[in-house]
Parts: C-alpha cells; sequence; structure tokens
C-alpha cells in the first residue's frame, strides 16, 4: 500500500501513517474474528478449511509485523526531502542497511522507504516491506531496490513475495535478467550464479527473459555426439541421445531408451544415477534431462516428474493460442520460443523455472508441503 504524506496544516502535520495504521488495524480485527469463528472439524471440506486458518494465520502474523512497523515509524524523524515522497513500511528481523549518499548506512525498523530506495539485509536477518498490496520479504545477504510504486529489482539473494490484496494491480519485479509480472500469486525468486531462479507457491507469474537468445543450433550433449536439429513441427517425438543409464515405460512394460527410438503420447522416459537423455519432441522442442530425472510425453504437453530438465525451442515467436505447456504436478508453463530450465522435487513437491531466453507464463496451485518446508521469510 502506497502513502502520500499529508500536508502541513498550520505548525502541525498530520500523521503521515494513521490511514495506514487504521487499515492495518481493521484488518488484524477481521482476521482474529474470522479465526475465532468455529467451522467445524468434520466433513469433506475440512482440510481445506484447515489450510485456510494456516493461510490466515500467516497473513495475521504479516499484518501484526506490519501494525508495529507503522508504530515504530511514528516515532521516527523523517529526514529532509522526503517529505513528499511514497513511502513504504518497514518489518525488521536482525539488521538491515539502506544505501543513502553514496554509503550503506543502518536502517532502522518502521523507516519510511521511498521509491529508488535501496535496501539490504545483512547476515542472518530478514527485511519485509509492503508495496502495492503485497509482502516483499528479502533474505539475508539479499538487496532490492523499489524502482517504481508498482516495481521491486531484486540485485541479489533472494526475495519472497506473496499477494495480500485480492484483485490487486498487476506488479513488476526484475532480476538482471529476467522480468516478471506478478499477477495475484507467491512465489521465490534468486538471483544465483548469473541465473534468476523462480519457484512459484500459487496463482500466475509472466516470466520474461531479459538477456540476449541463444544461437537455434544444439548444444553438443557431454559426453555424447550431438543430438542435430529439432524435430520439425508435424514430426512424432523421438528419443535422440542417451548416456549411461535411461529407460522408457509404456503401459506396464519398461525397455532400454535408445537414440532414435519413436515417442508415443504416455511414455514416460527415466535417466538413472549418472544417466543423461535428449529428447526431440513434437512442437520443435529439443529437451536435456538430467541424472534421475523424470519425463512424460502428453498431447499438447509435457510433464516434469522429478529431476531437472532443459527445454528449448527452434520456434520463433511469443505466446500464442497454440501454445505448449510443460507440467509438473503443481505448476505448468506456457511457453513458445523459449528456452529454460526446469526442475521438480517430489520430496517438498518444490519447482523451479530457470528462464533463459523468450517467455514464460506459470500458474502454480497452492502447495501446503512447499510451504511447510520454505519458510524461510516467516522467521519470528
Amino acid at each position: 500500500m502506497i502513502i502520500l504524506l499529508a500536508a502541513v496544516s498550520g505548525a502541525q502535520q498530520q500523521d503521515p501513517w494513521k490511514d495506514q495504521a487504521d487499515k492495518t488495524k481493521d484488518a488484524v480485527a477481521a482476521l482474529e474474528r474470522a479465526l475465532d469463528l468455529d467451522y467445524g472439524s468434520e466433513g469433506a471440506g475440512s482440510s481445506l478449511l484447515k489450510e485456510g486458518k494456516e493461510h490466515a494465520r500467516a497473513v495475521l502474523k504479516k499484518q501484526k509485523q506490519r501494525l508495529a512497523a507503522i508504530e515504530k515509524g511514528r516515532g521516527l524523524a523523517i529526514p529532509a526531502g522526503r517529505a513528499e515522497r511514497t513511502r513504504y513500511p518497514t518489518y525488521i528481523k536482525g539488521k538491515a542497511q539502506l544505501f543513502v549518499g553514496g554509503a550503506w548506512k543502518p536502517l532502522q525498523e518502521g523507516f519510511p522507504l521511498a521509491v529508488g530506495d535501496r535496501v539490504r539485509a545483512q547476515d542472518g536477518s530478514i527485511v519485509s516491506l509492503w508495496i502495492a498490496g503485497g509482502f516483499l520479504t528479502l533474505d539475508e545477504k539479499s538487496e532490492a531496490r523499489i524502482s517504481d510504486q508498482k516495481a521491486v529489482s531484486l540485485n541479489g539473494g533472494r526475495m519472497h513475495w506473496e499477494n495480500l490484496a485480492p484483485g490487486a494491480d498487476e506488479i513488476q519485479c526484475r532480476t538482471p535478467t529476467v522480468a516478471a509480472t506478478i499477477k495475484g500469486t507467491e512465489f521465490d525468486m534468486r538471483v544465483r550464479g548469473g541465473e534468476s531462479v523462480f519457484v512459484p507457491f500459487s496463482g500466475v507469474v509472466e516470466l520474461r527473459s531479459l538477456t540476449r537468445a541463444v544461437e537455434k543450433g544444439a548444444p553438443r550433449p557431454a559426453g555424447g555426439k550431438s543430438a542435430g536439429t529439432a524435430a520439425p513441427l508435424s514430426a512424432g517425438s523421438k528419443v535422440g541421445f542417451v548416456r549411461g543409464g535411461a529407460s522408457i515405460r509404456r503401459g506396464t512394460k519398461v525397455a532400454p531408451a535408445s537414440a532414435g527410438v519413436s515417442l508415443a503420447v504416455g511414455d514416460v522416459v527415466t535417466t538413472g544415477p549418472g544417466g543423461a537423455a535428449t529428447l526431440e519432441l513434437e512442437g520443435g522442442f529439443r529437451v536435456q534431462l538430467a541424472a534421475n530425472t523424470s519425463f512424460q510425453v502428453e498431447k499438447r504437453s509435457y510433464s516434469l516428474l522429478e529431476g531437472l530438465a532443459h527445454v528449448r525451442s527452434l520456434v520463433a515467436g511469443g505466446l500464442r493460442e497454440d501454445q505448449w505447456g510443460f507440467r509438473t504436478p503443481n505448476a505448468v508453463a506456457a511457453v513458445r520460443g523459449t528456452s529454460f530450465k526446469l526442475a521438480y522435487s517430489n520430496a517438498d513437491e518444490r519447482d523451479e523455472f530457470i528462464p533463459e531466453t523468450g517467455v514464460i507464463e506459470v500458474t502454480a496451485k497452492r502447495s501446503p508441503k512447499l510451504r511447510d518446508s520454505q519458510l524461510w521469510w516467516n522467521k519470528d
């Protein structure tokens, strides 16, 4: 939520935080009333009710942190030059810094941040901001910049975003390599080794690569021969390359995978420890499977069941009505003219999307297991 400082009336200035504090108190009271209601514990919908109440408790905790930050901000002196800039309350667990006058300086909890500010969380700390109806949390050793009223740039490290206002406008999150358009979504984003790693929790996000396009020729798989050119749009799917152990399951039958074997709808290709495979897929895709990966061929879509896949498309153009989808048990990515990496772990139901070129639109469903295993942003 964005706040504009009230104008000075006579010798006395109005409380710039009053409106936001009042709305936050109302939100806290409404959540507490909802959690006090007895919805019962029996019936087919009891698990959904339990999940909903757990989510409400998490939101209530964030709103209470927000209110505490606002109250602390009320007691801080406002530096000259900030009196007419948009402001964002901050919650800090540990230590944080603000880039001011060409140097990093300590940031106090509740201090009013504005468009253009750069902030970072120090070792063992987290920093949370409330922007455009959402809750953004920076992990330790992470840095971000408020680049616009509805835009944030993650310069390094990891952030978590959760939309707290249903129906809120889209916002933008940028890294050095990806621009993400957020549409009522919860996700993690990390800048790691020159790549931007996106972990969806729920909702829809469009990921647009900011890097230049790669060559259209296929890379040479390590330790083997080139897989050749991509399969034409009209061709069926097949295995292009195999190294180490790999198999194809068709119905109840399992056979070794080898170069040139055709793939049918429903087939599952699995690589073993130390194994790798390259698939030439209908739609003009080349997919490289890492070790310990399971990948299923479906009609106009493909599913990563476990492991890591590197997807390359030789079809130019953005998202269209005839787009193809790459799925995991929790998410689907609509792609065309795209190169990206996709990973999925059954252990914590975690997806990772790493865009390289083109556009990916990711839609994810909520996973309680993923949230329980990834609650770094919800530290007490």
